[in-house]
């Protein structure tokens, strides 16, 4: 579980840059320098905004070849101490970044001599830059990496409140419930993500943690995990069997009764039953307990609408899955789908 988490980190912050797809921090470039020219127990003072730098994190290097210094860096929003070092002829300090933050750096040459001393501000550079979050989404990261799950989840609530940073907000607040084992809470935050309209970065998380939460809910549903089982036997008839049951299962839940009712129109649809599958199809989507659910619903009975040669339902149910926010490549298959001269055109 923690993995899951660790996971959404690295992409959100960009921290790993080869699974989000950025430059590599090695390959950062000066996006600011300036050199200090101090005497023996000499001090300058000097701040740093984020229109100045405005990247998701960045570092500051101060360099005196041989002369040894002090760096002292506080984050001016809440005062706290992000680096205190004393006495070293090279600093590196790496600094989480946000809209409105803003840092103060303190550099003191040592009292038994001073010299010229370069600060860098080192960055990606400025067309590989990627949105910057705010103050409480930076926190809560921070948090969140330290293993502080319930001060993670107290900034992330405080991002969402403050209607900045919603999207990715709602997607760790999303992580840390499915952690917990709250599945229908973890359900309902990546709801709410898909209602920003995710950029692409956020929308392969969203669908990463979906289809992991989906693997969750399954496995506690006996019924549903041995009608998947059956299926990918090739066992239809077994399938169904399982398939009904769930559908007639005492402890049967909105989400649970969706998705049986999706598999079911599988079953029917591969058997040639397709007024069956609309049925079941049209039964899932009315049903479905959330947005994803009701996505991949429509997204089944747009293919079905297709096999029927009714384009025109087949495009609003392909519109419908797209709006309320399919996976990446079923979104892919559906947007292509739209194009194809069966489904082109109409209102």
């Amino acid at each position: 579980m923690r993995a899951t988490c660790a996971i959404l980190v690295a992409l959100l912050l960009a921290a790993a840059p080869a699974a989000a797809g950025g430059v590599p921090e090695g390959l950062w470039t000066a996006r600011g320098q300036e050199t200090y020219l101090l005497r023996g127990g000499e001090s300058v003072q000097f701040r740093v905004d984020y229109a100045q730098i405005p990247v998701r994190a960045w570092r500051l290097t101060v360099d005196g070849d041989q002369l040894r210094c002090h760096v002292n860096v506080l984050r001016l929003a809440d005062g706290s101490l992000l680096y205190q070092q004393n006495g070293e002829s090279h600093h590196e300090v790496r600094v989480p970044w946000g809209r409105d933050e803003a840092i103060a750096v303190t550099i003191t040459a040592e009292l038994s001599g001073g010299g010229v001393f370069t600060v860098k501000l080192l960055g990606p550079p400025p067309d590989e830059t990627r949105q910057a979050y705010g103050y409480a989404m930076n926190r809560g990261l921070e948090a969140l990496e330290a293993g502080d799950d319930e001060r993670a989840a107290a900034l992330f609530g405080d991002a969402v409140r403050q209607g900045e940073d919603g999207a990715a907000a709602e997607l760790m607040l999303a992580g840390l419930a499915k952690k917990r084992g709250a599945a229908e809470e973890a359900a309902t935050h990546l709801d709410r993500a898909l209602g920003y309209r995710l950029p692409p970065e956020l929308a392969d998380v969203e669908r990463e943690l979906r289809r992991q939460l989906d693997v969750v809910r399954v496995h506690g549903s006996p019924l549903l995990a041995d009608t998947d089982a059956m299926l990918a036997a090739g066992d239809t008839t077994r399938a169904e069997r399982f398939c009904r049951r769930a559908l007639a299962a005492p402890d049967a839940t909105a989400w649970s009764i969706s998705e049986a009712q999706r598999r079911l129109g599988r079953i029917l649809q591969a058997r040639g039953d397709l007024y069956g599958a609309l049925e079941a199809f049209d039964a899932a989507v009315r049903g479905a307990a959330d947005r994803g659910q009701k996505a991949l619903g429509a997204f089944a009975l747009a293919r079905l609408h297709l096999d029927l040669a009714n384009p025109d339902q087949a495009r609003a149910s392909l519109r419908l899955a797209r709006e309320l926010g399919l996976p990446g490549d079923l979104d892919r298959e559906a947007e292509a789908l739209l194009r194809q001269p069966d489904t082109e055109g109409g209102p």
